[in-house]
């Protein structure tokens, strides 16, 4: 029988105390989300306000806040502390099978976590990611965004992943593009650390298990039995699984490998930062629109041959909450004049303004004369860079009304304009490196120096924002110097983006390869 000293109960009392003290005061932020919500069912208040509860009770502390659709901002519930737990409402899109809703609820999430960062309400720190269902496409989405905007993930945890729509024979909902089943979920590169549990009850939604990840099959317990067995991970401290494995669980540093493919991202914000910017996604016998509805979005317009038309009765669109990065520069987008106003002559006719959180950005885009080409237009936004915001397209009569229209207008792809220099993060800035040669006629070192110890991205992209070499993926990295050694030979020629982030910070360097 082992028997403790005075001295020995003195190191394990310190000892203890070190281990507490070190899963209390990390500032983690929890994010929970539903998958689809029947019109009388309440996850929110129910099984997610207990998850939060129990999160927040074995963590010590900790605030609770609910998303608030109207606004966009996490409303304050309970608590106090650091940490925080968001709760993720889409409840009336998860109703909604028709293509794309899935994407621009993770794209609504991904702006109110940067709203919330932006004013100070909590921070972006050690996220833990936890969806069920179809709120796995929504979160990965939300995920994806943050990752590509230099934000790090500490873990991402998908309860019985769901993406293709609601029912196990319901394909009318691949939730994300490409339109392909199974693509709604991954595990991405980037995530330190990734876990899905599933089953495949009979009479139950099936999951699925997530390549990428640390995937434990949980038999045939059902859909909703899923986010309950978690639950109790929780709650109950004897369970060495499931949110065991989390910061808070405490076991982290044991956490089993990933196993199958770690996908890389492959959003980009200039071509995927506005949702259905394009009009691919919707119909004119929806009343809502994809990336235009539910989170800010508003109006009449419909959409129709993959464009948004504006006419008498479907005068004005709101598109959701969006976040616009530092490295936009404008916003660009196609139109055309389908049908003039010839009731009289300019000023007396029919316009078409472009308006920011409430702001003419554009204004008096004459109803004059028909086009029969589509014209293009951009608009400077680098005012708005690094905030959160909605964009309206809006038809009005002389008077600036609706009530006199005669005219139609289309709109098409609507779009960032980025900078080449300078890609979407928080923070640019605290970082230096050197490139040397530059240009690169063969191989080259590049040198930089961390001021903390860091995850570290970096890799080579070219002109259209593509990556084309990774350097290092989500490596932690001590204080002080270090070096990649590149091989440029394994490149065209031409201009490049070398670009790497280190926390929250980014930096980015022109680099020429020559042969």
């Amino acid at each position: 029988m082992y028997c403790f000293t005075s001295t020995n109960m003195k190191r394990q009392l310190l000892f203890s105390l070190l281990f507490l003290f070190s899963f209390s005061t990390f500032p983690q932020t929890t994010i929970i989300t539903h998958g689809y919500a029947a019109g009388t069912s309440d996850p929110i208040h129910t099984w997610m306000l207990d998850m939060a509860n129990a999160i927040v009770k074995r963590a010590g502390s900790g605030v609770v806040r609910i998303y608030n659709k109207t606004t966009g901002n996490f409303d304050y519930v309970s608590g106090s502390g650091t940490r925080t737990v968001l709760l993720f409402d889409w409840w009336s899109d998860s109703n909604d099978f028709h293509k794309g809703f899935s994407e621009a609820a993770g794209d609504a999430l991904f702006a109110a976590l940067m709203k919330g960062k932006l004013q100070s309400n909590f921070n972006l720190d050690d996220l833990h990611f936890i969806g069920h269902s179809r709120g796995c496409v929504v979160n990965s989405e939300a995920v994806e965004r943050l990752l590509v905007a230099g934000f790090p993930v500490e873990q991402v945890t998908y309860l019985d992943a769901h993406d293709w729509g609601e029912g196990s024979i319901t394909l009318t909902d691949y939730d994300v593009n490409p339109d392909s089943i199974n693509s709604g979920v991954e595990g991405w590169s980037g995530i330190k650390w990734a876990d899905s549990y599933w089953q495949n009850a009979l009479f139950s939604t099936d999951g699925r298990a997530v390549e990428g990840t640390y995937s434990v099959y949980k038999g045939t317990i059902t859909h909703d039995s899923i986010h309950g067995w978690y639950y109790r991970t929780i709650w109950d401290t004897t369970y060495h699984e499931g949110y065991y494995y989390s910061l808070v669980g405490g076991a982290s540093a044991s956490r089993p490998p990933r196993t199958g493919l770690q996908r890389p991202t492959f959003f980009n914000f200039s071509t995927d930062g506005i949702v259905n910017g394009n009009f691919q996604r919707g119909s004119a016998i929806l009343q809502a629109e994809p990336g235009w509805w539910y989170h800010g979005g508003d109006g009449d317009a419909y959409i129709t041959n993959s464009y948004l038309v504006l006419s008498y009765g479907s005068s004005y669109r709101v598109h959701n909450r969006f976040y616009i990065p530092p490295g936009v520069n404008a916003i660009t987008f196609n139109y055309k004049i389908h049908t003039s106003d010839n009731s009289g002559s300019i000023p007396d006719i029919d316009k078409m303004n472009v308006l920011v959180n409430g702001d003419t950005v554009v204004k008096n885009i004459w109803m004059d004369q028909q086009m029969s080409s589509w014209g293009q237009i951009s608009f400077d936004v680098t005012k708005y860079q690094n905030t959160v915001d909605t964009m309206e397209f809006s038809l009005v009569d002389k008077l600036g009304g609706s009530s006199n229209i005669s005219s139609e207008v289309w709109v098409d792809s609507v779009r960032f304009e980025m900078s080449t220099t300078s890609g979407p993060s928080f923070e640019i800035n605290s970082l230096k490196c050197n490139i040397f040669p530059n240009p690169v006629y063969n191989k080259a070192i590049i040198s930089y120096e961390l001021k903390g110890d860091e995850f570290v991205n970096a890799g080579i992209y070219n002109i259209q924002g593509k990556l084309v070499v990774c350097l290092a993926n989500n490596i932690r990295q001590s204080k002080g110097a270090h070096k990649f050694n590149f091989d440029g030979s394994v490149l065209n020629s031409g201009l490049y983006i070398y670009r790497m982030n280190a926390g929250k910070n980014l930096l980015e360097s022109k680099m020429v390869i020559l042969k």
